[in-house]
């Protein structure tokens, strides 16, 4: 396997195994421990918070566990990112389908989200995925985002790509 760190790009050397035709990107202990320096006074809320799109962070099961400002701003889920910590994806982002009696990810429907089926990808084969096409259904229409993943740690993190968004501030 080859292993790439997912910050400045160089190769990991491995410390066992064979290599196969996968590349995994985790980050070395030379921009790790730089990330650490840079940002060891700010809490983990102030990092994303610097994003310039919309960063949602979810676990395994997709719900939502830190989000940015930005995030807060185009799903209406609520003022403030507070709002949306506990929520799972589709109950953030309005889709008419969460409020079915099974739940986001849980309908028939839930089966082809190209959201959900990004965060499986990224979680299984740690494999970012860039530039998602993603349509929400909500119940006065579609909403068209874009979405890229990323895996940190056992966390994906969700950067949202939308036509119309909100000035940073």
């Amino acid at each position: 396997m080859s292993v790439i760190c997912s910050i400045c790009r160089k190769e990991i050397p491995e410390k066992q195994g064979r290599a196969l035709k996968i590349t995994a990107y985790i980050t070395c202990d030379e921009c790790h421990d730089a990330f650490v320096k840079k940002n060891a006074d700010k809490d983990f809320a102030s990092v994303i918070d610097q994003y310039e799109t919309p960063v949602l962070v979810v676990d395994e099961d997709c719900r939502i566990v830190a989000a940015n400002k930005l995030a807060s701003q185009i799903t209406g889920a609520g003022p403030s990112k507070r709002d949306l910590l506990g929520l799972f994806g589709g109950e953030a982002m309005g889709c008419k389908y969460a409020d079915l009696p099974e739940g986001c990810g849980k309908t028939e429907h839930c089966v082809g989200c190209a959201i959900r089926k990004s965060i499986s990808a990224t979680i299984e084969n740690n494999a970012t995925q860039k530039n998602i096409p993603v349509t929400i259904k909500k119940e006065d229409g579609e909403v068209n985002v874009v979405i890229s993943t990323e895996k940190i740690f056992s966390l994906v993190r969700i950067n949202i790509k939308a036509d119309v968004l909100p000035s940073k501030g």
